[in-house]
């Protein structure tokens, strides 16, 4: 899950020190990185007391990347800076049995980004292992109709993970003003260790979630799921035409179950 707090911590401490203590390593070919290194004493050090090293690499706008940072050391941590060393997204466990990191998004800008090797905690040492790895056009959630935008949103989701996709369609009657030119709900239930890791990934499921009311003229909102857990995102078209995150609210005792459109109730 993501941990905000040492988020703030490390790109604080990196506002100050990039391009002067970061041991960069820059990409050999663009899009694609994969490095091994350690982490030891000597290496920079955060304001937290955990090491880091940073890697960047060159990226194309709209390209979807898949960053991995495994280590049999220690808990990892990883983050993605953009070119102002602003975080676009960070992780720290694959999932709740799994202290390996990963991220899946799609690149905002052409550019270079930054990518951080941080450790958990302050004990963090050892080695690891760090890729970046674009995804080939025929995964890629290029499409021309709302059939292949689902299609190509399950297999961006499954491929190169442990998990499986199953798709649902709702309707979107619990929402008291939903827009009614766009009455369906559209589920992605997942099930699978690298569940988790897609959950925290919200840039990726924004994209794909774009892709698909864009394309499909009855999908007002995609959620994306925890198969039998309760644990969803939903993101939802806006009055003002942009697709966003819906906002979680606990119901109130002896409320109605008639949600205002953008909220959902926390789980």
């Amino acid at each position: 899950m993501r941990i905000p707090w040492k988020t703030a911590i490390l790109t604080s401490f990196l506002l100050f020190s990039v391009g002067t203590a970061l041991n960069e390593r820059q990409a050999l070919a663009a899009s694609l990185l994969d490095v091994t290194g350690d982490l030891v004493d000597g290496d920079t050090v955060a304001q937290d007391g955990s090491l880091f090293d940073t890697y960047t690499f060159t990226g194309e706008v709209g390209q979807q990347v898949a960053i991995a940072l495994e280590s049999q050391d220690f808990d990892t941590y990883l983050l993605i800076l953009d070119a102002n060393q602003a975080v676009i997204d960070a992780n720290d466990d694959v999932s709740s049995g799994n202290t390996n990191s990963a991220l899946n998004l799609t690149l905002p800008y052409t550019g270079t980004y930054t990518v951080i090797v941080n450790a958990y905690d302050s004990s963090g040492r050892g080695n690891y292992r760090l890729s970046v790895n674009a995804m080939t056009a025929s995964t890629s959630p290029s499409t021309t109709n709302c059939t292949e935008a689902k299609v190509n949103a399950i297999r961006a989701i499954e491929q190169g993970r442990n998990i499986s996709v199953r798709e649902e369609n709702f309707d979107l009657s619990e929402y008291a003003d939903y827009p009614t030119d766009r009455p369906d709900e559209y589920a992605l239930i997942m099930d699978g260790p690298a569940t988790e890791s897609i959950l925290n990934s919200n840039q990726f499921m924004k994209t794909l979630a774009t892709e698909i009311i864009s394309t499909c003229d009855s999908v007002g909102a995609v959620v994306f799921a925890l198969d039998n857990s309760g644990w969803g995102v939903t993101l939802g078209l806006f009055p003002d035409g942009s697709i966003d995150f819906f906002e979680c609210i606990f119901p109130e005792q002896g409320s109605s179950d008639i949600l205002p459109w953008g909220y959902k109730y926390c789980t």
